[in-house]
């Protein structure tokens, strides 16, 4: 009698562990950074440098209103900051806009985080993937098999997830991605 009582409580004990798992691994799966990439070259939001964008031999621009400027990768960047407006190009492409951060430490720009990434132009659009699905074959069928639980929107045409560390969205026209954004959320003062 002692020793069912032992292996109910042990298979209890088991049972709710694998419950515990099972709900812990759900809930990172909608929260997380799904990898990105712009003709073959990879970016984790919130953790990719700049650096593998000048490695892989694109030019970064910065936009100020009309003017543009192209950015050095020794460029310094004031600690705890965040830059947008910030694109790589290859050749007259501009094939991603991203955004960009800096934590305690001035920083060359070449060592910030990338923390957010658009793909808009037809140009971005036709050479970037999603969890290693080219945009152009990427579904909505497609985008609900790799991101449990996103959130769609049909008549916008809008698919999201937000979560407490990353939000994502991709916008949907005649069944082809328009544009997609992979953010990692940090919280910004943008009056300063």
């Amino acid at each position: 009698m002692k020793m069912d009582f032992v292996k109910k409580a042990a298979a209890a004990a088991m049972a709710l562990v694998l419950c515990l798992s099972m709900a812990a691994c759900g809930a990172g799966g909608k929260d997380k950074a799904y990898p990105v990439s712009v003709d073959g070259t990879e970016i984790i939001v919130g953790e990719t440098t700049m650096g593998a964008l000048y490695d892989a031999g694109y030019t970064i621009v910065a936009y100020g209103g009309s003017e543009s400027m192209e950015i050095d990768a020794t460029e310094q960047l004031e600690a705890d900051s965040y830059y947008s407006q910030v694109f790589a190009k290859k050749g007259d492409e501009n094939l991603v806009m991203l955004a960009v951060v800096t934590e305690k430490n001035a920083i060359p720009i070449s060592e910030a985080v990338i923390a957010d990434v658009e793909f808009f132009s037809e140009e971005g659009l036709a050479k970037a993937s999603f969890d290693g699905v080219a945009l152009a074959d990427l579904s909505l069928d497609t985008l609900k098999e790799h991101v449990s639980g996103i959130s769609v929107d049909e008549e916008a045409g809008l698919a999201s997830m937000a979560g407490n560390n990353y939000t994502l969205f991709v916008y949907f026209e005649n069944g082809k991605v328009t544009s997609l954004e992979m953010k990692k959320n940090y919280d910004v003062d943008y009056s300063s």
